[in-house]
């Protein structure tokens, strides 16, 4: 809600101040600070001088609509394993009535793609057994892993393969003598992927459900590491590297503290997985699947229907 210019009118009663029980004395008046104001008229009178003082106040900025949030699992993130892990917070990119598609807030942790540099997709990843095993086993309890639903999640962008798919069958069909093939139906495509229960975002869906809408907070592609992360050595953006490379300019200061974070898609290589780097850009040439300063982002579909009797 906007503020309204607020008209003040204050009189100075006298000449004299009188300092008494409840009332400053002249030098704490003095000293007290001036506010921003200006004066619009000035009168005398009999016992003074009334001054009508207009006060510009600024404007309450406009807080964006934001995505819903959830709490769900807990995992350490301050830094400090003495007072226990931290609740876990979701942002929740997609919802259908039944389940919900969610991406952790921040950076949680800081492991590489998979170890060794090797050729790795993402259903041989040494990540993606890290995350359905050590994290998943470690954040949830088993009452909550009853909410996290084992989803297909596809290897390769659905539609554009889907589409690649029916060109090639069409080709093989028109290169063929018999030309009713071409009015046989097309079969089901199968989509490429694995089951896991936890996973990382791959770039397409990243372009789908986080695409920076500015009238829309949440959605920013860039994500702050937590402090635990931090520790693990996950790259993040400094205030001092914000000015250094003059971000401001390009980036809102909300980038600092931005860290990267690995997405399940490979670019044309084996060797190298993309990622998202500070200011929330997708690195479509992917960095060195061995890379120990990337971190994690989990994702995951969640039930959100209670079970029946509760």
């Amino acid at each position: 809600m906007n503020y309204k210019k607020i008209g003040l009118a204050l009189i100075l009663a006298g000449t004299v101040l009188m300092v008494g029980c409840g009332k400053k004395a002249a030098s704490d008046v003095k000293n007290e600070p001036e506010a921003s104001a200006s004066v619009d008229s000035t009168s005398k009178t009999s016992t003074g001088t009334s001054l009508s003082v207009s006060l510009d106040l600024p404007e309450e900025p406009e807080v964006p609509e934001g995505l819903p949030t959830l709490m769900l699992g807990s995992y350490e993130q301050d830094g400090n394993p003495d007072n226990g892990a931290e609740p876990i917070e979701w942002i929740v990119l997609f919802n259908d009535g039944t389940k919900s598609l969610v991406v952790s807030r921040y950076v949680l942790d800081c492991v590489p793609f998979n170890k060794g540099f090797g050729e790795s997709d993402w259903e041989n990843s040494s990540v993606r057994k890290f995350l359905n095993n050590d994290f998943y086993k470690d954040a949830f309890t088993p009452e909550e892993q009853g909410k996290i639903l084992e989803s297909d999640v596809p290897g390769t962008e659905p539609e554009a393969y889907r589409e690649a798919r029916i060109a090639e069958i069409k080709a093989e069909r028109a290169a063929t003598e018999d030309p009713s093939d071409d009015t046989l139906p097309i079969p089901e495509i199968e989509i490429p992927g694995t089951k896991d229960r936890v996973f990382l975002l791959s770039d397409f869906e990243v372009k789908k459900y986080l695409p920076d809408d500015p009238d829309l907070w949440g959605d920013e592609p860039y994500a702050k590491a937590t402090s635990y992360a931090a520790s693990k050595g996950v790259w993040f953006l400094t205030e001092e590297n914000y000015k250094l490379l003059k971000y401001q300019d390009k980036y809102p200061e909300t980038c600092i503290g931005g860290a990267w974070w690995w997405l399940r898609t490979n670019p044309e290589v084996l060797t190298k997985a993309k990622d998202v780097n500070t200011t929330g850009e997708i690195r479509e040439n992917g960095h060195d699947t061995g890379e120990s300063h990337d971190g994690v982002r989990p994702a995951m579909w969640v039930n959100i229907v209670p079970n029946s009797g509760n």
